[in-house]
């Protein structure tokens, strides 16, 4: 579960352990589909919701009905609360040819979606590490990791970022994607990793 999910699921058992008349809990899944579980209880009645959808209210007397919404009610009462939220953080992986800052071509591709997912939101933050594989020594590694982070920070930045939007920094050889003995040429460990929040 993500830590955007989870906190979701605590301000509903916020929400429904204080339910109050006109109180309504919903679940809504995740992104992939996936739905938790929230119990509510008002006095000494309790309801557990589980399914996508899955609904409790509380009524003006103060008593608690399970009930399933579709989701053009989700959008009717949560639609602007929905819109609101922030987009989820999102991790990128770029690959780079051996002994060089210059990206595979897959990897020129792939830079498109970091920087339309940047361009999505309003207010964002981004974190670029540069990761070598074993094949040189590791003070050369560190420096190379780090040219391959600031390469992809001038990408961005050419494109109309401000440079104090983004974290540039190098790990060199310490945190392989692929485990390898020294001088080993792996293409998963020479890389960055952007973070985008």
């Amino acid at each position: 579960m993500t830590p955007l999910r989870v906190a979701g699921v605590l301000l509903l058992w916020l929400l429904a352990g204080c339910a109050q008349p006109g109180t309504l809990v919903v679940v809504l899944p995740g992104e992939d589909g996936s739905v938790g579980r929230i119990d509510v209880s008002r006095g000494g009645d309790s309801v557990t919701l589980d399914t996508a959808r899955a609904s409790a209210s509380v009524d003006t007397a103060g008593g608690l009905a399970q009930q399933s919404v579709d989701q053009a009610m989700v959008d009717t009462a949560f639609g602007r609360a929905l819109a609101a939220r922030p987009i989820p953080p999102r991790k990128f992986v770029l690959y780079f040819e051996l002994d060089s800052d210059t990206l595979t071509p897959e990897s020129v591709e792939a830079f498109e979606q970091v920087f339309d997912d940047i361009s999505a939101r309003k207010h964002f933050e981004v974190t670029v590490v540069g990761h070598t594989d074993t094949t040189a020594a590791t003070d050369y590694n560190h420096g190379l990791s780090l040219e391959r982070a600031r390469q992809i920070e001038s990408m961005l930045v050419d494109r109309g970022l401000a440079g104090d939007e983004i974290t540039a920094y190098g790990r060199g050889e310490l945190d392989p994607l692929v485990a390898t003995a020294d001088d080993v040429a792996e293409p998963l460990n020479r890389r960055v990793e952007i973070m985008v929040r």
